[in-house]
């Protein structure tokens, strides 16, 4: 695989987990003081709605090249302690972030609700109020240096920051990040310490894991639901089956609803599984997202 900066496999996805785990943590952080701290916060954290811009002098988050280099190593090595040791490592840490994700940056979280709960009703503010809830980070040799908050990448303020590499993300797609890099090590069957048992999916909806399913082209059955939703911190079965099989017609899940709110509200779950998906599984539920705003602005 391609190393930039001779960085191994093991060190690159070391110093990106500690640039997710940044990217999280700085959302509650205070504005640094000193101009030469590292990474620098250049204003009070937020919480980052939406997408937002991680610029980077290096590729970044190459699962699948982990997922190979690993896989082959520990398939050809004769001594797989060194392979399980850094296996285990990353575990622990993609399992520490993921946990810091689920407890501060959900839905149920403080951050959120308070966010949620002072979105302005007039159009106007609203729009200037979301602009202060996007950012830019600016990473330098796998390690974060700076992070804009209430900026857009796009802003000719931030012609400094421009570098090779320019990734729009979002908070789900980096806990997924970790998500995914949990369950391949937990594949080797290594892994039979409590780090394991605390290991969990990202907390979703019911709704998010039956459209989720479905846009992968995966089933969901009366006998595998239980087994499936339990995943994701659920217990009902039923639930999960129910609505999956309500969403797989494209009928139902393209239907126009009794109100606006009710709309604006499927959009948003749809528009919610789409950073969940491989990038060759969004092209439907995108579709989708136009028809039904189609019929948003039409009412």
């Amino acid at each position: 695989m391609t190393e930039e900066n001779n960085f191994t496999p093991f060190e690159r996805i070391i110093r990106e987990l500690g640039v997710v785990k940044w990217i999280f943590k700085s959302q509650s952080m205070e504005a640094s003081t000193n101009v030469s701290q590292v990474p620098m916060l250049h204003s009070k954290g937020r919480y980052l709605a939406g997408m937002y811009y991680v610029t980077s002098s290096e590729k970044m988050m190459l699962l699948q090249e982990y997922i190979k280099h690993y896989t082959k190593r520990f398939e050809s090595t004769t001594n797989t302690s060194l392979v399980k040791n850094e296996l285990l490592e990353i575990h622990k840490e993609a399992n520490s972030i993921l946990n810091y994700y689920n407890k501060n940056l959900t839905t149920s979280s403080k951050i959120v609700q308070d966010f949620k709960k002072n979105i302005p009703k007039i159009i106007g503010d609203k729009l200037r109020y979301l602009e202060k809830h996007r950012g830019v980070i600016v990473v330098g040799n796998l390690r974060i240096e700076h992070i804009e908050f209430g900026i857009d990448f796009h802003d000719k303020r931030m012609d400094w920051t421009y570098q090779k590499h320019n990734t729009i993300t979002t908070n789900n797609e980096l806990a997924f990040f970790c998500a995914k890099l949990i369950g391949f090590i937990d594949k080797f069957e290594i892994n039979q310490s409590a780090t394991k048992k605390e290991s969990q999916k990202i907390k979703l909806s019911i709704k998010q894991v039956a459209l989720k399913y479905i846009y992968e082209g995966k089933s969901i059955t009366r006998q595998n639901s239980n087994s499936i939703i339990k995943e994701y911190g659920h217990t009902s079965g039923d639930k999960l089956y129910n609505e999956y099989t309500r969403y797989s017609s494209k009928t139902n899940r393209i239907a126009n609803e009794e109100t606006e709110q009710k709309l604006k509200n499927k959009i948003k779950l749809i528009e919610s599984v789409i950073s969940l998906l491989s990038i060759e599984n969004q092209e439907k539920p995108r579709k989708e997202i136009t028809d039904l705003k189609a019929k948003l602005i039409i009412d």
